[in-house]
């Protein structure tokens, strides 16, 4: 059970590192360009999109995990089709 309580301190901490560079990234106070071979570009639009989209799948997957271990179950299930 080790393992687990890993992997979910390593979500809620990824977490709370997302959300804090989407605050930077909303606020203006930082910004994320890529070099696409003609200069750099501004793809902080698309990193926010992204970032919320990665915090929404760390909040389902911690929710789950939390009604699961409420609930008392041993075993959490894993739902497939779930991207990285």
């Amino acid at each position: 059970m080790n393992a687990l309580n890993d992997i979910v301190e390593w979500c809620r901490q990824e977490r709370q590192r997302s959300k804090k560079l989407i605050l930077a990234l909303e606020s203006g106070r930082s910004r994320h360009a890529e070099d696409r071979g003609h200069g750099w570009v501004d793809v902080t639009t698309a990193t926010l999109s992204r970032l919320k989209l990665h915090v929404a799948e760390l909040d389902e997957l911690l929710g789950e995990y939390e009604a699961e271990r409420s609930a008392g179950a041993d075993t959490p299930s894993h739902k497939e089709g779930r991207s990285i």
